[in-house]
């Protein structure tokens, strides 16, 4: 029997070939399980969900650092942030929906960022919101109504 005092180069390389080998296809197999939860289960299926929600919070938060109240940038900037401000003080403005027949359009996920800048700078907007949405009108509704009355502003000062 012989005793083991120092390791012999040759043992202590084959054992290390065999522990990096063992790791390698550990390692590919773990790989391999993952790939097939990610593909195959309920657990895959919300991963990818949560990718795609926060890829779009991300992209809506991009939209609204970029987006600026509807008066910034026309010539008569001062007399329509006056009258567009103007607007927060009826609640009639908000809860009436354009006539009928009139061609506007509203799409609400555009014009969200818009909204969201013009509540930055007009409190009684904010505080008209919160009165309306959703007890008397949505919130839909609400900013469809606003927009309306911001594009007869515009209308009347272009």
């Amino acid at each position: 029997m012989r005793l083991l005092t120092k390791p012999v180069s040759g043992e202590v390389s084959y054992l290390f070939s065999m522990t990096k080998t063992a790791g390698a296809s550990v390692s590919a197999k773990a790989k391999e399980l993952k790939k097939a939860v990610a593909e195959n289960t309920i657990i895959g299926d919300f991963v990818k969900e949560q990718d795609k929600f926060v890829s779009e919070k991300k992209e809506k938060a991009r939209a609204s650092e970029a987006a600026v109240p509807p008066w910034v940038g026309y010539n008569e900037e001062e007399q329509m942030k006056t009258q567009m401000l103007a607007l927060s003080n009826d609640k009639r403005n908000f809860l009436r929906n354009p006539p009928t027949g009139v061609q506007f359009h509203f799409d609400y996920n555009t014009c969200y960022p818009v909204a969201m800048a013009t509540l930055a700078e007009d409190d009684r907007l904010k505080d008209m919101r919160f009165q309306l949405v959703p007890k008397l009108v949505s919130e839909h509704d609400f900013w469809r109504n606003y927009f309306y009355r911001v594009s007869l502003i515009k209308q009347s000062l272009s």
